[in-house]
């Protein structure tokens, strides 16, 4: 059987012929186009030649299909109805009926604090989407956008990232973090307090220095690191009970509900703030997932963030 070579195909050759097997009249063909007769009658001749069929023949004052029209038909209509349903028209997103995935990279902090809310406000939106977390890091997100393995990533991106748009959700600072039933030192922490206590810090890599060590070195300052884990939750239940310290970003010192939580105040040495920010691929930044999953994503985390500081306040 002899294939059709698609260069030679026009996508206006197939409207074309849909509209004439619809109408089943050049004429009118013609008028539904805002064709000439003749040149509609022109394209009848190219369609005949290009499917070597003459796919509509006169009877009487009516053109009637073939059987190769027919089933022609069936194919080109579906195709051109795809292509003007899912291919040109982008705003027929609509999250209530969607039924794709979003993949979401969150770091091991945001996918704390933030993953709960997310996926419940996805599904509350779009009730059919499947969702995705997976954990990333500063060494690893900006690959795994790129790649197309996730659609957002949500975290702390301080160093610029070609081919991604970053957008900032809002600033963190840091407090220390403790259980002061075991320490029973005075608060806010003095800054020999600060440097006589053992510390626990978050080291995916497994090093125990981090930017808190460089920021003391400028100092002429040290602390003693006794302690690392790979994810903040691992962090809070080892703060339990222990002689430990650790400098986390404030909002997670919030989120301890239990009847006996973990005390926080501001650090005796400026650490410094940092941002939580979006990243996704420039050339989805048009996308209209895309656009809902950013919109939603900025507005879970704030409320969220919110929601938790004024908990605490109460």
């Amino acid at each position: 059987m002899n294939r059709i070579d698609l260069s030679r195909v026009d996508l206006n050759l197939l409207t074309a012929f849909e509209t004439l097997y619809q109408e089943q009249s050049v004429s009118k063909a013609a008028e539904r186009l805002y064709l000439g007769q003749s040149a509609m009658s022109h394209t009848l001749g190219r369609l005949r030649k290009l499917f070597d069929d003459v796919l509509l023949e006169r009877q009487g004052q009516q053109m009637r299909p073939t059987r190769k029209a027919d089933e022609l038909y069936l194919a080109v209509h579906e195709v051109l109805s795809v292509i003007r349903d899912r291919v040109l028209d982008q705003s027929a997103f609509t999250p209530a009926t969607w039924e794709g995935a979003v993949r979401i990279g969150l770091n091991d902090y945001c996918e704390l604090v933030y993953a709960r809310a997310l996926f419940e406000r996805i599904l509350a939106d779009a009730p059919q989407a499947q969702v995705s977390f997976v954990t990333v890091n500063r060494g690893n997100a900006a690959d795994l956008l790129k790649a197309g393995k996730l659609d957002m990533a949500l975290g702390h991106w301080p160093e610029a990232m070609d081919e991604l748009e970053v957008q900032d959700v809002y600033i963190e600072k840091h407090v220390c973090l403790f259980d002061n039933r075991v320490l029973q030192k005075p608060l806010p922490l003095s800054l020999q307090d600060y440097l006589d206590i053992p510390h626990a810090l978050v080291t995916p890599e497994g090093e125990l220095s981090g930017n808190v060590d460089s920021i003391l070195a400028q100092q002429g300052l040290s602390r003693k690191v006794s302690l690392g884990c790979s994810r903040f939750i691992s962090l809070l239940n080892l703060l339990k009970g222990a002689r430990l310290l650790s400098v986390v970003p404030e909002t997670l010192s919030y989120i301890d509900d239990s009847q006996q939580p973990l005390h926080h105040c501001e650090p005796p040495v400026a650490v410094g703030d940092f941002s939580i920010s979006l990243a996704w691929r420039k050339s989805d930044s048009a996308h209209p997932v895309l656009s809902w999953l950013k919109q939603l994503m900025n507005d879970v985390v704030l409320q969220e963030r919110h929601r938790i500081l004024d908990k605490e306040q109460e």
